[in-house]
């Protein structure tokens, strides 16, 4: 006798023969996994299966985590009403870093542990074909915020139409950049829901990997912080980043990020501090569109240029580098920040508002007086590293002459 073939359906309410039905299909799982689709209210537990409602529905799916795989339905959420169907169709992606551990990224480079992740991507440590050890950042593609996401798929394409220059950027006080991949092809790809592309030739770069941390670990540890020495271990630090600065900006870029925990240490033995600035990915070049800002560190007039239309200015990053001398040598934040404030209410469309913060941002700046640094030389040139009106900031060839001359200075006592 022969079996007729049906397939899995779940029947929600017995419907009647004359009443119209629809159907909610979930696709894309593997055999062995069960999301939670929430229906007008109520909660199911559904693998690859079809159930059918007679009446309106408003669903939402939810996103799945197996074995270190993720699987994300492409439409999260949606409505429906008979005789109309419906669909889930859930893909693999890979929002957590432990997915990518023991993979070969590139086809050269193993990796091995997590050093850290952000809203952009991991940083992991991996090994090339020869055993050396370097740092590999795998980008992310994609958020729950869909602002975050355009965000993510506008910066990976202009990554990829700078890969070429920024290989070629190389200084001392610079992390060295070794590899860059990024394929438009995979990324507009991921974007149309075709995303086995991506967990096979993600966009990542490989870079000097710096393993004795950064300067924000290092401003936490009593033992530096209270010592005779901090000051003369933050003065070198600065020069070196301005250093750093001086190079990017006469290349033609600007780097946007300049903060502590950006800049790494490549060691520190008494008084001598040797650093590097990284996240070198995140820079653009002079007049560029400003896509990202860490506002705890930004100038009012980074955000300010999501209005002006102002493009990146060497000027943005002597700010966030008075500001992260000011916080090295006092381990205060910037108080009080407006612009915190102002990309919140931006990023809730509430474009009055954040204009009022940034505005306010200014008056505050234009009238702080950093007090709490008892050398006068030193607070003169922070003030004017955090001026609010960029015409009034020093180059970073100014800083770089003026804290050379304090450290000779120094050496002599």
């Amino acid at each position: 006798m022969e079996s007729s073939s049906v397939s899995k359906m779940s029947i929600i309410g017995a419907p009647r023969s004359s009443r119209k039905v629809l159907t909610l299909t979930v696709k894309g799982l593997p055999p062995d996994v069960l999301t939670k689709v929430v229906v007008n209210g109520l909660p199911y537990y559904l693998s690859n299966e079809t159930v059918t409602f007679i009446e309106p529905i408003i669903w939402k799916a939810s996103k799945v985590i197996k074995k270190n795989k993720v699987y994300e339905p492409i439409q999260s959420e949606g409505s429906a009403s008979p005789p109309d169907n419906a669909e889930i169709v859930y893909r693999e992606t890979s929002t957590i870093p432990e997915y990518w551990l023991e993979k070969k990224i590139g086809g050269k480079y193993k990796i091995s542990k997590i050093l850290g992740s952000g809203g952009a991507g991991y940083v992991m440590l991996a090994e090339d074909k020869q055993a050396n050890k370097l740092a590999v950042k795998i980008y992310r593609l994609e958020s729950e915020n869909q602002g975050e996401t355009a965000l993510f798929r506008d910066s990976m394409i202009e990554l990829a139409n700078n890969i070429n220059k920024i290989s070629k950027l190389d200084h001392p006080k610079l992390i060295k950049f070794y590899d860059v991949n990024v394929n438009l092809e995979v990324i507009k790809s991921y974007f149309k829901g075709i995303t086995y592309l991506y967990l096979k030739d993600p966009p990542y770069v490989a870079m000097e990997y710096m393993g004795n941390g950064t300067v924000k670990d290092l401003l936490l540890r009593d033992e530096y912080f209270y010592s005779v020495r901090w000051k003369k271990l933050v003065y070198r630090i600065i020069f070196q980043v301005a250093r750093g600065l001086l190079y990017l900006h006469s290349e033609g870029y600007v780097h946007l990020d300049v903060k502590p925990s950006n800049i790494f240490i490549e060691s520190v033995k008494g008084d001598d501090i040797r650093v590097k600035l990284g996240d070198l990915d995140s820079m653009k070049r002079v007049g560029q569109s400003i896509l990202e800002i860490t506002p705890e560190y930004a100038p009012p007039e980074q955000l300010q240029a999501h209005y002006t239309k102002e493009g990146a200015r060497p000027t943005m990053d002597i700010f966030s580098l008075g500001i992260t001398f000011y916080e090295l040598l006092t381990r205060k934040k910037r108080q009080p920040n407006y612009l915190v404030s102002a990309l919140e209410a931006l990023s809730k469309g509430n474009h009055d508002e954040a204009k009022k913060l940034i505005n306010d941002d200014i008056i505050y700046l234009s009238t702080w007086n950093i007090d709490s640094i008892d050398d006068d030389k030193i607070k003169d040139l922070i003030q004017r590293m955090v001026s609010p009106d960029p015409k009034s900031r020093p180059t970073a060839k100014e800083i770089v002459y003026e804290l050379d001359d304090l450290l000779q200075r120094a050496e002599k006592k």
